[in-house]
């Protein structure tokens, strides 16, 4: 079996328990008269989805962006279930959803709802510190929850591998080669 076949199948049996949401707040929404405030994690989301989705020849290690329209994308809006872990358990969202550039980005496990598209982009923060986490991104049906316990789901679009760190900037991604070990980190 290759390596890319077998990372892709760890992802997809680690993306097997989780879920999405049945709302979507947009960015540019106006409550009460006041600027909505961006989560970080919507912040990071994006950093991370710009960095990976790409064509090849821009980002060979991501995600290929015509792929990705292909399957996650309808009326030019990209879907995303984004899932943000510490230890074994997932951190509740500080929004239920964003919307950020072309990315419908839907971050609340307790309810779900299937996208109108294929398949939606799955991206998955593991812990780390306030700065900086790892992140994984694939591709999976969009009614992934409905699965069997077990069952996996081999994306389409394959998946890919990043860091992600805060800098004075905001937020900066970097897409890499999967570690070979624990110790590559």
């Amino acid at each position: 079996m290759s390596r890319r076949f077998l990372i892709a199948l760890g992802v997809g049996l680690s993306f097997t328990c989780s879920c999405g949401t049945q709302s979507s707040l947009r960015d540019d929404q106006r409550s009460a008269g006041r600027p909505p405030s961006r989560s970080s994690q919507c912040e990071m989301a994006f950093t991370a989805l710009k960095a990976s989705i790409r064509s090849y020849a821009d980002q060979p290690l991501g995600l290929e962006n015509t792929c990705i329209e292909s399957v996650a994308s309808l009326n030019g809006k990209v879907y995303v279930d984004a899932r943000f872990q510490r230890g074994n358990e997932l951190e509740k969202p500080e929004v239920p959803s964003c919307e950020q550039g072309q990315y419908l980005i839907r971050f609340d496990p307790r309810s779900f709802t299937p996208s109108p598209t294929y398949q939606v982009v799955f991206l998955s923060f593991r812990a780390g510190a306030s700065d900086f986490r790892e992140f994984d991104i694939t591709t999976d049906i969009s009614n992934w929850p409905s699965r069997p316990p077990g069952t996996v789901g081999l994306s389409p679009c394959y998946s890919a591998y990043g860091v992600i760190h805060r800098a004075a900037a905001g937020w900066q991604a970097e897409m890499r080669q999967y570690p070979k070990s624990p110790d590559a980190l």
